[in-house]
């Protein structure tokens, strides 16, 4: 027998093996190139259905799909990119079993995810099924801004299960610095320097028991913690946050030591809102854009300091009978730590979401 002829014979008997491992077929033609192509075809597996996710949390989904004739496997791919330019780590080409619907841990919250599905048997794989996008929950409840009573807008950032203001707090009517804020039911702020451009720019300064509007009777000189939580000067739907929350906020971001730089605006000063250089660390990955509004000294009358080298936010938390926590933020280091300022400090605000 010629060399050619016993390599045609092999080759038959091994594809007519292939054959019959994928499905039953009945060749009536010997010719190698076209039995291949028959085999192909004949083996070939459909692509699944992928359907609407569901089971959305903050951290999570679950992607979904249709069975598809003969498959034994199923490959997942899960991406932030409509044409997978990059993958969740961990979901790409994976292996989730013969299932129809996969769980999708790790994720960010309020975030779009897009999904595609291949089938996968002994003999073949699938091209890929269509493209499901699904969202994980959204704390801010899809709502890009709120204003406060004044008509100030401010961006919202949604940041793991929490839901915070953009910008610094600005409301209320600027008074010089030599006067105390009071309970006199006019909603006062200080503005660095005494220039209500900064609060424009910037943001404005509250001392404590302002800021919380005297909740329960609460002072700068007293100890008489407000019940949380204290909405204070915020917009309705929103509230000063205690320690608890910041503490959550700090911990998304990867603890005290390194959330400040991922909460900071970049640009170093020259155009507001700004840090002194070398504003370390800085990448505002978050998407929170702290930046300094100044702040004022214990007593009022001490003048302003530090606009662009720290920010310091309050919380509605007392210390001691004279003095509050708040988180701070510097101009050369990445932290975000919890510190004791006096009541008669003036501070920034920063609102979370009830």
């Amino acid at each position: 027998m010629k060399k050619t002829s016993v390599f045609l014979f092999v080759f038959c008997i091994t594809l007519l093996a292939n054959a019959k491992a994928c499905k039953n077929i009945v060749f009536t033609f010997y010719n190698p190139v076209v039995l291949r192509s028959a085999i192909d075809s004949a083996t070939a597996i459909d692509p699944p259905v992928a359907i609407s996710g569901s089971g959305a949390t903050y951290t999570q989904i679950t992607a979904n799909w249709n069975t598809s004739v003969g498959a034994t496997t199923y490959h997942l791919d899960v991406s932030t990119s409509i044409g997978f330019a990059n993958f969740v780590t961990g979901f790409n080409n994976y292996n989730a079993g013969n299932v129809t619907s996969c769980v999708v841990t790790g994720l960010f919250s309020c975030t779009a995810y897009y999904y595609r599905v291949r089938a996968e048997n002994t003999c073949n794989t699938s091209v890929n099924s269509n493209i499901i996008s699904y969202s994980t929950l959204d704390p801010c409840g899809g709502i890009p801004t709120i204003t406060d009573i004044d008509g100030n807008v401010y961006n919202t950032v949604c940041l793991g299960t929490q839901c915070w203001m953009k910008e610094n707090l600005k409301t209320g009517t600027l008074i010089p610095i030599s006067t105390h804020q009071t309970n006199n039911g006019i909603l006062e702020k200080y503005c660095y320097n005494n220039d209500i451009a900064h609060c424009d720019s910037s943001g404005a300064i509250y001392q404590w028991a302002e800021a919380m509007q005297y909740k329960d009777g609460c002072s700068n000189t007293a100890s008489l913690q407000p019940t949380p939580a204290v909405k204070g000067i915020c917009p309705t739907g929103w509230h000063i946050p205690v320690v608890a929350e910041w503490n959550t906020l700090t911990t998304y971001l990867g603890g005290e030591s390194v959330a400040g730089g991922k909460m900071k605006v970049t640009p170093i000063c020259g155009t507001k809102p700004c840090w002194k250089t070398p504003n370390s660390g800085a990448t505002n990955s978050s998407g929170f854009s702290a930046f300094s509004s100044g702040e004022s000294y214990n007593e009022g009358s001490s003048g302003f300091a530090n606009n662009s080298y720290y920010a310091n936010y309050w919380t509605s938390t007392e210390s001691l009978a004279t003095a509050g926590r708040a988180y701070r933020m510097d101009y050369n280091n990445t932290q975000c730590a919890m510190n004791s300022k006096y009541k008669t400090s003036g501070l920034s605000i920063r609102c979370v979401k009830d």
